[in-house]
C-alpha cells in the first residue's frame, strides 16, 4: 500500500476551511479525580483547530495545501507564526477578538478525552461576504475544499451550506448539526465524516452496533448522494460507506500518547487513497495507518511517513459488511 501515500506526479489542488482556531491546552491524568485534586503529569500548549491540524499534516506529507478563513487580532499572530514555521500557505481574514482557548483533559487510566471548548470571538456579515468572495478567487473544478470543526459565533449553517452548493469541486464535511445537514442537502459532497455520536445527534438514528451504523450510513449515501460516509468508532475502529455497501476495519494496536488530531489524520488518510483511486478497503487501512501513526506522537508531534508505513504493513484488514449481514439488520431495524 506504500504507493497510495504520496504517490510520484501527483498535486492535486486543496484548500483548507479555518473557521474557529483557537489554543488547545492539553492536560494528562492518571486518574481523574472529580471535585478532588489532580496532580499533572504532561502539559501541551499549541495552535490548533481542525482546518489547521489538517493543513499542518497535509503539509508535513508534502501536500502544498492552501489554509483560508478567519485570524484574530487580539492573539492571532501566534497563529501566522505558527504557520509560516510549519510553512503552511495562508490567506486569512482579519477579525477583532482573541483565539478561544480549549482544555483538553487526557486520563490515562480510561484512555479517554475530556474537551472543554470554548466558543470563540464573533464574526459578522462584513467578514462571511469577504470570507465568500475570497473562496470565489479559487473556486476551481480541480480542487478540492475542506469544511471542518466548529463555526464561530455569528456564522449560521446556512452560511456553510451556501458556500459548499457553490463549491466546483470535491468537498468534503467534517462537520455535525445544521451545519453538515444542510449542506447535505443542498448539494451532495464527497466525504462526509462524523464520529458516532455526531451520526446519532445529528441525524436522529440508533446505531448501537457497527451493522446498524454502517445502515445509516448507507441511507446517508442513498438519500443526499453522498459519495462516501466515514464514521469514526473510537474503540471499535472505523467505516466507510457508500451507497452500494460498507466497509469496516477494527483498530490497531497502538501506544497512545495522544489522541488529538486522530480523527483529522484519518481524514487524511482517505483523501490521500481517494486522489489515487483506490478502492474503498484501501482508502480505510491507509486512513487507519494515518491516525494510528498520529495517535503514538505526542500532541505537537507529527507522524513519519515510516512511522506510517509502518503501520500500513501492519494494519488489521479492511473488511466489506456482507449482503447478508447487512439484509438481517435491515430486517430488526423495520426497512423495507
Amino acid at each position: 500500500m506504500n504507493e497510495y501515500l504520496n504517490p510520484p506526479n501527483l498535486d492535486p489542488k486543496i484548500i483548507i476551511l479555518n473557521l474557529n482556531p483557537c489554543i488547545d491546552i492539553e492536560y494528562s491524568v492518571p486518574s481523574f479525580k472529580q471535585g478532588g485534586h489532580n496532580r499533572v503529569d504532561i502539559k501541551n500548549e499549541n495552535v490548533a483547530g481542525k482546518g489547521i491540524n489538517v493543513a499542518v499534516l497535509f503539509r508535513h506529507l508534502k501536500r502544498d495545501p492552501l489554509l483560508i478563513g478567519f485570524n484574530f487580532t487580539g492573539s492571532g499572530s501566534v497563529l501566522t507564526q505558527y504557520l509560516d514555521e510549519k510553512q503552511v500557505r495562508h490567506d486569512l481574514i482579519d477579525v477583532p477578538g482573541r483565539l478561544r482557548t480549549n482544555i483538553k483533559l487526557y486520563e490515562q487510566r480510561s484512555k479517554q478525552m475530556t474537551e472543554l471548548n470554548q466558543k470563540g470571538s464573533p464574526v459578522t456579515e462584513v467578514h462571511l461576504k469577504a470570507l465568500e468572495n475570497k473562496l470565489a478567487q479559487y473556486n476551481q473544478k480541480d480542487t478540492m475544499l475542506v469544511i471542518n470543526g466548529s463555526l464561530p459565533e455569528g456564522m449560521p449553517p446556512q452560511f456553510i451550506a451556501k458556500i459548499h452548493k457553490n463549491w466546483k469541486g470535491d468537498t468534503v464535511l467534517d462537520l455535525t448539526g445544521d451545519a453538515l445537514k444542510l449542506a447535505i442537502k443542498e448539494k451532495a459532497a464527497t466525504f462526509i465524516k462524523p464520529n458516532l455520536f455526531e451520526l446519532e445527534s445529528t441525524f436522529n438514528v440508533n446505531a448501537n452496533n457497527r451493522v446498524f451504523t454502517a445502515i445509516e450510513a448507507m441511507r446517508l449515501c442513498m438519500r443526499y448522494k453522498v459519495r462516501y460516509t466515514v464514521v469514526t468508532l473510537g474503540a471499535d475502529g472505523a467505516l466507510i460507506a457508500t451507497n452500494q455497501g460498507a466497509v469496516h476495519i477494527e483498530a490497531p494496536k497502538v501506544n497512545i500518547k495522544s489522541l488529538q488530531g486522530a480523527g483529522d489524520a484519518l481524514l487524511i488518510g482517505l483523501i490521500e487513497g481517494y486522489w489515487v483511486g483506490g478502492y474503498t478497503q484501501e482508502m480505510l487501512q491507509l486512513g487507519m495507518s494515518v491516525a494510528a501513526a498520529k495517535i503514538e506522537c505526542e500532541s505537537t508531534e507529527l507522524p513519519s511517513m515510516q512511522d506510517i508505513f509502518t503501520f500500513m504493513q501492519n494494519c488489521p484488514e479492511a473488511k466489506p459488511l456482507t449482503d447478508d449481514v447487512l439484509s438481517s439488520a435491515l430486517d430488526k431495524l423495520g426497512y423495507k
